[in-house]
């Protein structure tokens, strides 16, 4: 399980004692606002504070307020918009802050704030053109740099989102989240030295950053270094015990080191927390037959056949198994099968087999 922080007094003490002064100040602003309706300053004021203190639908109706007596007010607008981020209203808050813009076209908060919300909507070519805006505005600007990075790994430039993702640990090499997302992006690269770098480097930087040994422990993985991924699927599952994909990888992982009872125990796990995890019972089945227990995976590669029926997958697992045990014909049918789904190997083989009956 996750650890807890003990709770700190003094912060609490602090926090306590700053949201009683916002709850102040919400009382005197509305006491402006009693005396004078049209006082576009005091909205302004108490949306501020309303959302400071979590709020959000009163600081809406205050600032729609004061746009309503100041439809210019560009901090009004900015700060809605950001709002309209934090509730997803990601096409609400690209509405407003283009409002801004129109007004201030040079302040480049506006336009990293809607290219995050054009991000999150899925506009990302027009997300990456606001953030490059940013940075012709601000080129020292980190995350800038690092969303616009984040921006091309959707469109799967894994190499463009690298070069900016290294401009900006230029700026701030402190940046741990994006030594990880330069990690990630690495290790579709199959630059897998390169990603561990980036995760340790990334644990360096916060150690709370948990989330890395999940995909450093993929890394290694690829790299062969069973033991090492091991040791980080073990320490994932410390921090997210219920994370079936971890459970898979662990079990493919001990697969390999020739643990396939262990790989068993692993993958069982997986279908207890997900029943329809893909090529679960697959993997059990190859461990089965490693193990010599045939007619157990016969049983696992034929639920795959009947679960993914467009898996060539399974067809060839249980059709090798079959010819081990001697069921040519079941066997021939299944490669059959295979090969019509566009599985060349599948082909091969039942070249092969039909070549020996000649």
């Amino acid at each position: 399980m996750r650890k807890k922080h003990k709770p700190n007094p003094e912060r609490q003490l602090r926090k306590k004692n700053y949201i009683a002064q916002m709850k102040e100040t919400i009382a005197q602003n509305t006491l402006a606002i009693d005396q004078n309706p049209n006082n576009a300053e005091a909205y302004m004021e108490r949306a501020i504070a309303h959302n400071i203190i979590g709020m959000r639908k009163g600081s809406l109706a205050d600032f729609s307020r004061v746009l309503e007596l100041q439809p210019d007010n560009t901090d009004a607008l900015f700060r809605m918009g950001t709002i309209k981020i934090s509730l997803n209203d990601f096409r609400g808050s690209v509405e407003l802050l283009t409002r801004a813009i129109a007004i201030k076209p040079d302040d480049y908060d506006y336009y990293y704030s809607r290219g995050y919300a054009l991000l999150k909507s899925g506009e990302i070519q027009d997300a990456i053109e606001d953030l490059s805006k940013v940075i012709d505005i601000n080129p020292h600007f980190d995350e800038g740099w690092y969303w616009r990075g984040v921006a091309k790994t959707y469109l799967g430039d894994s190499h463009s989102a690298i070069k900016d993702f290294d401009t900006a640990l230029e700026h701030n090499p402190r940046f741990a989240e994006v030594c990880f997302r330069r990690g990630i992006e690495k290790t579709k690269l199959n630059d897998f030295q390169g990603a561990i770098d980036d995760f340790d480097q990334t644990l360096k930087l916060n150690r709370k950053f948990t989330e890395v040994y999940f995909y450093r422990a993929v890394a290694k993985f690829d790299m062969a270094d069973y033991a090492g991924s091991i040791v980080d699927n073990i320490k994932d599952l410390q921090y997210d015990p219920a994370c079936h994909e971890t459970f898979f990888n662990l079990g493919m992982t001990k697969a390999e080191l020739g643990d396939f009872t262990g790989a068993i125990i692993a993958f069982q796990k997986v279908l207890e927390l997900h029943p329809d995890f893909e090529d679960t019972h697959t993997q059990i089945g190859k461990c089965r037959y490693h193990l010599r227990e045939y007619e157990n995976a016969l049983d696992e590669f034929t639920h795959d056949v009947e679960h993914r029926p467009t898996d060539p997958s399974p067809f060839i697992h249980r059709a090798i198994l079959r010819l081990e045990l001697g069921d040519k014909y079941s066997a021939c049918k299944d490669l059959r099968k295979a090969a019509q789904l566009g599985n060349k190997r599948a082909q091969y083989i039942l070249e092969d087999v039909e070549n020996e009956d000649d």
